[in-house]
């Protein structure tokens, strides 16, 4: 049955590698004292960060289960006021 991914499953892993890739580059040109002369390294990992947190995480299929996590909770609260 899952013998098939789809592109969109890669997303997630690729764009996961990215970030670790990018931060470890600026990490280690803060380390070197570089990141002034290599200011574009770094705007590169900012740019990778916001695509993250703005369309994948809000929006992906990773999401759902905190969503879900979330919904629990909220409907045991609900529930528990409910029945009081």
């Amino acid at each position: 049955m899952h013998k098939h991914s789809q592109p969109s499953d890669w997303f997630f892993v690729i764009w996961l590698f990215l970030m670790g890739i990018t931060a470890f580059m600026v990490r280690l040109l803060i380390d070197l004292q570089l990141i002034n002369n290599l200011f574009w390294v770094y705007v590169v990992h900012l740019t990778v960060l916001a695509q993250w947190a703005l369309i994948i995480v809000p929006f992906g299929k990773w999401t759902h289960f905190l969503y879900r996590s979330f919904a629990m909770y909220f409907e045991t609260l609900i529930l528990k006021k409910a029945s009081k």
